[in-house]
């Protein structure tokens, strides 16, 4: 595996690697985050179609959904803005969502774009 990124919590990936073990961790991280970038790719078509539709009840769901595997991951940033997209209630205007939502996405694009090769 090619050096973590510093948005990857290093804890976390070793964390992962002492409760498999050295031998199996690569293959396994390797699926997991391939895995993760297939979910994140799904995750930001659906982040942007629902938010363009005002569908805040499937916006919340999908940030649900993305927050808990990047945690798991240790994507803290990610996992922080997912947080905060599940609790949002409409509070804020949607251009300030729009400018949090397009970071979160070109924080994946880098981090798809690192897995891509990382293995």
């Amino acid at each position: 595996m090619k050096e973590l990124p510093d948005y990857i919590s290093r804890g976390q990936i070793d964390n992962i690697i002492s409760s498999v073990g050295e031998e199996i961790a690569d293959t396994l991280l390797e699926e997991v985050f391939q895995i993760f970038s297939e979910d994140s790719r799904t995750s930001i078509e659906k982040f942007n179609q629902f938010f363009d539709q005002g569908d805040l009840m499937a916006f919340q769901k999908t940030a649900h959904h993305l927050k808990g595997a990047a945690i798991n991951l240790g994507l803290d940033e990610v996992g922080s803005i997912c947080m905060q997209f599940e609790n949002y209630t409409g509070e804020l205007p949607s251009s300030e969502i729009r400018v949090v939502l397009d970071d979160l996405i070109n924080k994946l694009r880098v981090l798809n774009e690192w897995i891509s090769t990382a293995f």
